[in-house]
């Protein structure tokens, strides 16, 4: 399913408000531990190589198949170049708990990907870095909407996307595929 974030409406401005590059995105944890955004760079494409081909992620992925290492390696060095694509690494401390990536669809629309480390999922961060990203990158794009495509089956998602005030907005396709927004 695809969703639209809270406060993601287009308000009139075009163009992107610029970021500040030289700080990472913080916010904290329920022990008060701090989580950072950080941009991805070319060290952390295994990483994510690994974590894309869980067997979990592949089962709730739109692309169920297994991603060879050299297909991968294309592609995340096509969108680290690409200037419509924003991913995000989410760390706390030394770990690396997941990646968040976020694509210029049109000049009002941002598409969400997430994808947690498998070893840090069902703790609550996926939720706390999806919020992270989202305030972020509304920043940077004041009048994009923020949207998610979820699989009907994607529980895990679902919460993750509801919880960070994404709502359920349309039914894409009969293979379960849904249309998720945050206003």
């Amino acid at each position: 399913m695809r969703l639209f974030a809270q406060g993601t409406m287009p308000s009139g401005r075009n163009s992107p408000r610029p970021l500040r590059r030289d700080r990472p995105a913080r916010a904290r944890d329920a022990a008060g531990t701090r989580l950072n955004l950080k941009k991805l760079t070319a060290a952390d494409s295994k990483d994510v190589w690994k974590w894309r081909n869980d067997p979990a992620t592949r089962k709730n992925s739109t692309v169920r198949r297994r991603i060879a290492w050299k297909e991968h390696q294309r592609w995340f060095r096509k969108v680290l170049k690409g200037r419509r694509h924003h991913l995000f690494l989410v760390t706390q401390k030394k770990s690396k708990l997941g990646m968040i990536r976020f694509d210029v669809r049109s000049k009002r629309m941002l598409e969400i990907s997430i994808n947690m480390n498998p070893e840090f999922r069902g703790q609550g961060f996926g939720q706390k870095s999806l919020r992270l990203a989202c305030r972020r990158m509304k920043k940077r794009f004041p009048n994009h909407l923020q949207k998610a495509v979820i699989r009907k089956k994607n529980k895990a998602s679902e919460k993750i996307f509801s919880r960070a005030g994404f709502l359920p907005a349309q039914a894409l396709d009969k293979s379960g595929r849904w249309l998720w927004v945050r206003r």
